[in-house]
């Protein structure tokens, strides 16, 4: 075992953060849907899947429950992707837009659920923000393939679109918290707690706090000077044959 150990915090931000965003700018149309799959179906799988498992299994061994649920949870949430366009590839089976429908907004349950957790744990606001953004373009996404379920497919699409908008700035967020915990500073530099500048002395990390186990201040210090300075996407396009004329979101 390693005798000093890293904060695998910004690990699991970054691989959650990049995947995110290269998802949502499909949806938005912002990368042409020609080719694009295949990057994103890669880095999901390596990236967004098994980094963040690992960052939450770093997490558990420094004994904190909240980090280390979130990473290996969004990170089955993308080798679940994966599988799932796979499973759609290799025509074995699809998924209908209601169930799909469904496997979103469960998803969409649990990230309210974590958001609940930031607010109980009072964790920094970025963080807070983070997951009620996720839960809510989980639920957009939820809305947009019901829409296609329930015959409505222009609408559908314009809210698959919306959730593309919004998912951008959910995977943006979560890469500018990881890079404000590479360089050890508030994750948002404009909103300074009084009680997240004393975590920040004591050299607890946002994501350590309230946790049962945590570094000792001497091993994790942070000097305050410092800071004074989870091919196919999941839309009903890639379902049915009668669909394959239309875009993929």
């Amino acid at each position: 075992m390693c005798e000093h150990t890293a904060n695998p915090g910004p690990l699991g931000l970054f691989a959650f953060g990049v995947t995110t965003t290269l998802l949502n700018f499909q949806n938005a149309h912002v990368v042409p849907n020609t080719g694009s799959g295949a990057v994103i179906l890669a880095t999901g799988m390596a990236f967004g899947g098994l980094s963040q498992v690992i960052a939450g299994i770093l997490e558990y061994c420094a004994g904190h429950t909240f980090p280390c649920v979130a990473f290996v949870s969004y990170g089955a949430f993308w080798l679940s992707y994966v599988a799932i366009n796979l499973l759609v590839l290799a025509g074995i089976a699809a998924p209908d837009q209601g169930s799909l429908a469904a496997y979103l907004g469960m998803w969409g349950l649990f990230t309210f659920c974590m958001f609940l957790g930031t607010v109980r744990l009072q964790l920094n606001r970025a963080m807070q923000l983070l997951f009620i953004t996720l839960a809510i373009l989980f639920w957009l996404l939820t809305l947009g393939n019901a829409l296609y379920a329930w015959k409505a497919p222009d609408a559908g699409k314009v809210i698959i679109y919306i959730a593309g908008v919004e998912g951008i700035f959910v995977g943006l967020l979560a890469v500018y918290m990881a890079t404000m915990d590479i360089m050890e500073l508030p994750r948002m530099l404009w909103i300074i707690m009084p009680d997240e500048i004393e975590r920040l002395r004591k050299g607890k990390f946002p994501f350590e706090h309230n946790q049962h186990h945590e570094h000792s201040d001497e091993s994790s210090e942070v000097h305050l000077e410092s800071v004074a300075s989870s091919s196919v996407d999941l839309h009903p396009e890639l379902h049915t044959e009668e669909d394959d004329h239309e875009h993929h979101h």
